[in-house]
């Protein structure tokens, strides 16, 4: 049965005293820990190793810890990024947490506060990477629901549409106007039906980016005829005479 792998943690300060002393608290954890003295460094070590956390001091010679927040968090999205500050102030946390950290941890902390922060800092980057793996999830088993439903649908009303037109063509005089207009009124329904299925068919197209708009003439005159025409029956059940007069 293989390990699982320990969590990696990266620590940005140029502090020497604070780096060792963070990389032994966080091993004595369970966490693999790498170190970097000064920013553009670290910054290379983020990209080359990609860990789960890194915990960056705000005040240091070159590029500042803010600049180092900036940049991580637009390289490695996952990357779950803690400030370290003597200087902690709302305005500098709300502008960290602006260009992309999670947290912030003052100076001096106690190694339990580091483990607090780490481990929290941890669960985060699992639920936001849980959850768009849900996200994607849902949105693969929509498309699938929908082209599965449609074409399920779509079968049996080909062949309910066949005996419709061949109910239709054989009709002549053998039926009489009621019996007619029941036929055509199934058949329209099953044209309301074919075209509900193919708005859905839209749906997947315009979400999987492969939907084509197309612009047509549209006669309002024909929508209102059709939606007469199929509620007729309801309203003669009910004693209601519904008619259309267009000009």
């Amino acid at each position: 049965m293989m390990k699982a792998q320990k969590p990696l943690i990266l620590i940005i300060d140029d502090e020497e005293s604070l780096r060792d002393g963070c990389r032994q608290t966080l091993e004595k954890s369970g966490y693999t820990v790498l170190t970097a003295g000064e920013g553009l460094e670290g910054i290379k070590i983020a990209r080359e190793s990609n860990p789960e956390i890194a915990f960056i001091d705000l005040k240091m010679p070159g590029i500042s810890g803010m600049e180092i927040i900036e940049i991580l968090s637009q390289d490695i999205p996952d990357i779950v990024l803690i400030m370290i500050t003597g200087y902690a102030s709302i305005v500098s946390a709300v502008e960290a947490i602006q260009k992309g950290a999670y947290d912030y941890l003052p100076k001096p902390f106690s190694p339990d506060q580091l483990r607090t922060v780490a481990r929290r800092g941890l669960d985060h980057r699992n639920l936001k990477i849980e959850t768009r793996r849900l996200r994607e999830e849902k949105e693969r088993m929509e498309k699938s629901f929908i082209t599965f439903v449609s074409h399920e649908m779509r079968s049996p009303l080909v062949v309910i549409r066949q005996y419709i037109e061949s109910l239709k063509a054989i009709a002549g005089d053998r039926f009489d106007k009621e019996v007619k207009e029941i036929i055509e009124r199934c058949s329209i329904r099953i044209q309301g039906l074919e075209d509900l299925i193919e708005h859905w068919l839209d749906l997947s197209r315009i979400e999987n980016g492969t939907f084509v708009q197309k612009k047509e003439p549209l006669r309002l005159s024909h929508i209102t005829a059709r939606i007469v025409e199929e509620m007729t029956p309801v309203c003669k059940g009910k004693g209601i005479n519904l008619e259309i007069h267009i000009p």
